[in-house]
């Protein structure tokens, strides 16, 4: 909500002032969001889907979206970075700035560390890569992710995120299959208690075991094999990435045979699928 000064809030519809006072550190209202993908999508078919707003617009809003995307969602923290023997080990501390849940709206969105340990220009250890089409590298299943608190092996990606189930108790994309969460540890909003109202239904799922894992921040511990050898400087480069539409949503959509499922996986797959950065940390370890 920008400052816009000072101004009278409202005028005559014929152009006319008021006669009302001008009102001080009067604020504007941007409601971004956090999908600057489908706005993206949606300039890109403005013909095809009849949208109603300029390229100019949703160019505008989608610039905005990444802004407070990057600037003001999250943080990242690399705490107690060192190595003993072959073995490396530092602690992330993941912060959620929003007042909800992160990432929050439609259950696709999802948030995931990604962790890259160089020595020297050599990669050592490498996690949560994502590739060309926006799936993450090394994962078979995408949808069986479980919480991660302490990751030893770059097969435990640290994923923000829910999973719907079905009744049958299986991860579901479906809307109406929907029954309840079999995972939800995305990041709780600060001040977010265990006493709190509604508990019951604002509660995390699978983090139960995670003593760090709180009101507005989770802690994640990683101790990672780097060579007994190794004697370079070590670079830790963590990144907090994040996608509104990710494949595993839209892979449900390629088997259903109508015009609207078709049309709409031909302009998902037409976009670039790159993830947003919400955070990112460098910490350096001789």
């Amino acid at each position: 909500m920008p400052d816009q000064g000072s101004l009278r809030i409202a005028r005559n519809p014929r152009g006319f002032d008021f006669n009302i006072r001008t009102r001080p550190n009067v604020r504007a209202h941007a409601f971004v969001g956090g999908n600057a993908f489908m706005l993206d999508l949606l300039r890109a078919n403005r013909d095809a889907l009849g949208v109603v707003a300029s390229e100019e617009a949703l160019a505008l809003a989608a610039r905005a979206t990444r802004q407070q995307l990057a600037h003001a969602t999250a943080t990242l923290a690399i705490e107690g970075a060192e190595r003993e023997g072959d073995t490396l080990t530092f602690a992330v501390r993941v912060t959620n700035l929003t007042g909800h849940k992160l990432p929050t709206g439609y259950p696709a969105r999802r948030a995931w560390l990604r962790v890259i340990v160089r020595a020297g220009n050599e990669v050592v250890f490498r996690s949560g890569e994502p590739d060309e089409q926006g799936r993450i590298r090394g994962v078979a299943d995408e949808r069986a992710l479980p919480h991660v608190d302490r990751v030893t092996s770059a097969e435990q990606v640290v994923v923000y995120e829910c999973v719907p189930v079905d009744t049958d108790g299986k991860p579901t994309t479906h809307l109406t299959r929907m029954v309840a969460m079999g995972k939800d540890n995305r990041l709780l909003p600060k001040g977010w208690r265990a006493d709190g109202p509604e508990v019951a239904h604002t509660a995390s799922r699978g983090t139960e075991h995670d003593p760090d894992f709180t009101g507005g921040e989770d802690v994640v511990h990683f101790a990672l094999a780097i060579g007994a050898d190794e004697r370079r400087r070590l670079t830790v480069l963590v990144t907090l990435l994040y996608q509104s539409v990710p494949p595993a949503w839209v892979d449900p959509l390629r088997e259903v045979d109508t015009p609207e499922a078709r049309s709409f996986v031909a302009m998902y797959d037409a976009m670039p699928q790159e993830p947003e950065t919400l955070a990112l940390a460098v910490e350096l370890v001789d």
